[in-house]
Formats: structure tokens, sequence, C-alpha cells
């Protein structure tokens, strides 16, 4: 290398070195100087930055343009970081698919409403808290919604919660499906977040006839129980099947197998007491105890009589003993027994099992 080429290399590095000084320290003025931006800009910044970069965007987003000026005069509000209480005052409702379209809700205050199909991440944090991504759809719309929501732990939010959201949008874009293929949809920033309990029990209660309607036991799709729905609906947290109950055992009057057979417009939609031998239980894990599937027999009688229930893992039920159970008719039809042969058959969610050893 010749000495003026070496000079010009050397006076490049140097040059390049000062230009780096310079914009650290521009960078440094325009974070903390008097004339740079606030803390509360750099923290909006950083929530916009971070949506842009999120890995489950199929391409890069499009961040809009019409937020960051609302959100900084509303931080102490909006920031989805912290925990807020649930107001609607002054948000538009808006669907999904309008979401996405539309750009002039951009910089508003928005409510959101959709059943939660996907948690992209859960973080614990301190003082009870959590902080929440998770994915919005609502059938019959074709778009998404991610919300991104601080909330006290005992609220955390699971897969097909209903939910109702306070909203800004950050960005729209595409992402890619756990399954397959991509669905379009909009980042938000959610500062307050509410589960619709009477939601809730709508899935879960359409996931129980699910489960009822093509259990491998009947022999032909059977009949559920449209009063029973409802009824469920409006009870679901005292007939759930899936959980462990505690506190007082539901009541209801104490019918023959035949009669709750014969006789739906009676015994459907409502509590029943019903007693029986337990001749066949099917057993599996579940969140909360076992989930048991529990067949009872009574002498003279071909009526087979099914329980779903979750009992605790050292208590489970099992073959052999009377057991007197309390619960609601989700389906009618007929089975193929366990020692073979059809019998006619009702299903029943359980919660209450009392057994006679």
């Amino acid at each position: 290398m010749s000495e003026n080429a070496l000079v010009a290399a050397l006076l490049a590095l140097a040059l390049a070195g000062v230009a780096s000084r310079v914009a650290g320290v521009v960078q440094w003025g325009w974070d903390h100087g008097p004339f740079g931006r606030s803390a509360t800009e750099r923290a909006v910044d950083a929530l916009l930055d971070g949506t842009a970069a999120s890995p489950f965007w199929r391409v890069p987003p499009h961040v809009s343009s019409g937020t960051r000026g609302f959100l900084v005069a509303h931080w102490g509000k909006l920031d989805p970081d912290r925990v807020h209480p649930y107001s609607t005052a002054g948000a538009v409702p808006v669907d999904l698919d309008r979401l996405l379209e539309d750009r002039a809700l951009d910089g508003r205050k928005l409510a959101v409403d959709g059943f939660v199909s996907y948690v992209l991440s859960t973080n614990e944090l301190s003082g009870g808290r959590l902080r929440q991504v998770f994915q919005l759809m609502v059938g019959g719309r074709s778009s998404a919604a991610w919300c991104r929501t601080t909330l006290p732990t005992a609220q955390q939010v699971h897969v097909d919660d209903e939910v109702h959201a306070v909203a800004v949008v950050l960005a729209r874009g595409a992402a890619d499906l756990g399954g397959g293929g991509f669905v379009s949809g909009t980042s938000l920033a959610c500062p307050a977040v509410t589960k619709d309990p009477a939601g809730v029990a709508r899935v879960s209660v359409a996931h129980l006839f699910d489960e009822t309607r093509t259990d491998g036991f009947w022999d032909i799709p059977p009949d559920l129980s449209d009063s029973s729905r409802t009824f469920l609906v409006a009870h679901w947290s005292q007939y759930d099947p899936y959980v462990l109950h505690d506190g007082a055992d539901p009541k209801g009057p104490s019918v023959p197998f035949e009669r709750l057979r014969d006789n739906p417009a009676a015994y459907d939609g409502r509590s029943v007491t019903v007693g029986g031998w337990v001749e066949d239980v099917s057993t599996h894990r579940g969140a909360d105890g076992v989930f048991q599937t529990i067949l009872l027999q009574v002498g003279g009688s071909d009526i087979d009589v099914w329980c779903y229930a979750t009992r605790p893992r050292d208590d489970a039920v099992r073959i052999g003993p009377f057991a007197r159970v309390t619960g609601v008719v989700v389906a009618r039809g007929s089975t193929n027994g366990p020692h073979g042969g059809y019998h006619p058959a009702i299903l029943m969610t359980c919660p209450a099992i009392r057994l006679y050893r």
C-alpha cells in the first residue's frame, strides 16, 4: 500500500469514528436533551418499533402513522404494559374486518370484541400481573386482531375466551397461522380487556356438545338436548364437567332411569339426580384432577346412564360402588355397552357424585 493510500485509509477510519461519535451524541440529545424525545415518546416509539419487528409477521407490516401522537397524548391511560380499569367511554365499537380496512380508525380509542383463538405469549410480571399477546377472531369474519395487554394474573386470558378489549391500532399486515396458511389482521395495544362470562360459557357448552356428539360409545349420533344447552350456558360454573367443584352440590329431584329417558320435556334443562351401580369407567388426566366417563346401571333396567365428571386424582370413581349423581342431561341415544348388545343411553354432566362403598 502506498503512503498516500495509507493516509487516506487512516483518515477514512478517523472520520468514520467521528461520525459515529457525532451520531451517538445526536441520538443521546434526541433521547435525553431538552429538545429531544420525552420518556413517553421513547416508550411509544419502542412499542411501535417492537410491533414492527415482531417475528409473527409474514412480511413487514404497515405501522400506523396516525397512532403515535394519540398514544403520546394519552399514554397514561393507554399504555398496554400497565393494568387499567376496563371502560369503553369514548371508544368507537368496530368489527375486525373494518378494523383492518379503515385507516380513519387510527389514532382513536376503539372497542373490539372477539374470541381468543391463539395465545402467542404469556409472561409473568411482578405484583401479580402478567403480559399477554393473543389472537382474536370472530366466526364469519376473515380478519384477525392481535392484542398486547397487561392483566392481573387471576384474569389470564385463555383460548376460546370471549373478550372485550379497549384498543388502539399499532400496525396492519399478514401473519402465519400455526396450522399453515396466513391471515390478515391488525396489531393492537389493548390497555384494558375483560372476559365475557356468558360468552365463555357459550363456547364451553358448544365444546361439550361437540364432544358428546362425537363420543365413540354412541352407535349412531345421539339426540342433543336444546333446553339443557340453554340451561348450561346460564349455569355453566355449577355444571362444568371439566373442573373440580367446591362448595355445596347442586340439588335435583330423584328420577328413575326410565322416566328420565321417556320424558325429556320434564327433566331436560334442569338439575336431576339418579342412582346406579358403577359398571364401567374410563379415566383421563385433566387440567384439574382426572376427567372420567362413568357408566351407571340398575337391576331390571336396560338403560345406561353415562356421566362426564372431573374428580380429584386421589378420589377417582372406580367400578363397583353404588353412586348417586346430580347433573344435567345432555343427550339421549343408544350405545354398544361394555358387555355387548345395544342399550338405550342417556349422557349427563355430573358435577356432584356421592359414592356408597
